[in-house]
């Protein structure tokens, strides 16, 4: 993994605006190479958040991306879908740094997935 990350981000219509605001702070990190977009192009898209999640997920088991940020409703549905693709494990609280660490580099976890409505 190069010293600047690729991530891939997605929401559906419950985690649309959270997902605007983290685009655009990932744009601005300089520890960010590339933020790639999966999920919905408008709020009024209605699109299921299994389809962005398996996505997402896909991109960083082929090595597209290298880490996933997905955001729904809750939190779980994405997490729950994303983990379905071989190679991906999944962490749903990353506000826990002793977990979030354990789960980001020793046990490989590619996605990051919040609810929206409590990330903030």
């Amino acid at each position: 993994m190069s010293s600047q990350l690729r991530i891939v981000i997605g929401g559906d219509d419950a985690g649309f605006s959270y997902q605007s605001i983290i685009s655009h702070d990932l744009a601005s990190d300089t520890r960010v190479a590339k933020v790639i977009h999966v999920g919905l192009k408008t709020e009024l898209d209605k699109t299921a958040y299994s389809t962005f999640a398996i996505a997402a997920a896909e991109a960083v088991a082929d090595g597209t991306a290298d880490r996933a940020i997905l955001i729904c409703g809750t939190g779980l549905g994405v997490a729950i879908a994303a983990s379905k693709v071989a190679g991906v494990c999944t962490i749903t609280d990353p506000r826990q740094l002793l977990g979030r660490e354990v789960c980001l580099e020793q046990q490989c976890a590619g996605a990051v997935c919040r609810a929206e409505g409590y990330w903030r």
